[in-house]
């Protein structure tokens, strides 16, 4: 999309929305589902509350208004993320060689564990372990005495290399 594209909101927020309205939504909705931690349908209800709320004459500054509250489902996305323990991407994988059915062993998994961990640096291969076990970003800062924006980072670079290591060689 290129940064002058703007969404096109008029299937959602129908007809009776006035112009000015819908083309500061429109501005404040290509902003934030260009985020990555951007849930669209989310953004879209809230844009349809807004401009709800902006016609009864409730929000002077719809801009203003709807930018601070897709910023604020993003946060609130993130939370949530964070609050939910990790789920280890490859577990399938790794329970099939442990019980056979993947044609290795318990013992060629817990190799292959060891490696893909190998590859991660101490602090990021702590916080991954951790996050595994469910343990809160703010209780692995304690633990590690690390900051929790710290643990976020390492987790988020242990997860691209996790990836990177499970994607298939060509």
């Amino acid at each position: 999309m290129a940064s002058n594209d703007r969404v096109n909101l008029s299937a959602y927020l129908g007809a009776s929305v006035p112009d000015h309205i819908r083309e500061q939504l429109a501005e404040a909705v290509t902003r934030a589902i260009q985020h990555p931690d951007a849930d669209v349908d989310a953004i879209l209800q809230r844009a349809i509350t807004i401009a709800n709320r902006a016609i009864a004459g409730e929000i002077q500054n719809v801009l203003h208004y709807a930018t601070k509250a897709f910023f604020e489902l993003s946060k609130k996305k993130r939370r949530q993320a964070a609050a939910e323990p990790l789920v280890f991407s490859a577990a399938e994988y790794f329970d099939n060689l442990r019980n056979g059915s993947g044609g290795g062993s318990e013992i060629e998994a817990q190799i292959l564990l060891e490696d893909l961990l190998d590859n991660l640096s101490p602090t990021e291969r702590d916080v991954y372990k951790r996050r595994l076990e469910g343990w809160s970003h703010e209780e692995i800062s304690q633990q590690l005495g690390i900051s929790t924006d710290n643990s976020r980072t390492c987790l988020s670079r242990a997860k691209r290399h996790v990836m990177n290591w499970l994607k298939p060689k060509r």
